[in-house]
């Protein structure tokens, strides 16, 4: 009989690797994103990096746009992912695991697709930081957020999601993208 250590060895892998077939797909970050009715897109470079990680963004662009660091980590749901990880008894091990694949396939994938696109870098960091959300989740938590998948559908329509215009969940999402 598998262990917990490798039953979600194997999930880590698998959910790995489903991302990875994202990331190195031809949409991701690189296409002319359509906003759907509820979203605003962002073309300039510069402000999706204020949008995306300016705590001020409220005071630079108005009080109607949220600090988007603070709506990301109110959403990404780590105290599930440390319960469910003692749960299950998987401990350092596994948590060494994870972000070895993070680091050596993941990081790299959204960074050399983010730099081939002359990205900036603090937007590169904003979808590294949702992918490892995204692969953490997706391996030990059964079902997903909205918000998460939310996300999760723009970057798949080639968009990066960078910032909340209103009070969450009224308003609409920011999303940058390449031209």
């Amino acid at each position: 009989m598998m262990s917990n250590f490798q039953i979600y060895k194997k999930i880590l892998e698998k959910k790995a690797d489903e991302l990875l077939e994202l990331i190195n797909g031809p949409i991701f970050l690189a296409r002319n994103y359509c906003a759907a009715g509820n979203e605003i897109l962002v073309s300039d470079a510069d402000d999706a990096v204020i949008f995306a990680c300016d705590q001020d963004v409220d005071i630079i662009k108005g009080v109607e746009y949220q600090y988007w660091t603070n709506l990301l980590e109110n959403h990404a749901r780590t105290g599930d992912q440390l319960e469910k990880e003692e749960s299950l008894g998987l401990g350092r091990e596994f948590k060494a695991l994870s972000e070895k694949i993070f680091n050596e396939k993941i990081i790299p994938a959204i960074s050399g697709k983010g730099k081939k696109l002359d990205l900036p870098e603090s937007l590169i960091d904003v979808a590294v930081g949702n992918f490892y959300i995204f692969l953490m989740n997706r391996v030990l938590l059964e079902e997903q957020s909205y918000f998460d998948e939310y996300l999760y559908v723009v970057y798949q329509k080639g968009g990066i999601p960078c910032g909340w215009k209103g009070s969450y969940p009224e308003g609409s999402m920011l999303v940058f993208s390449v031209s």
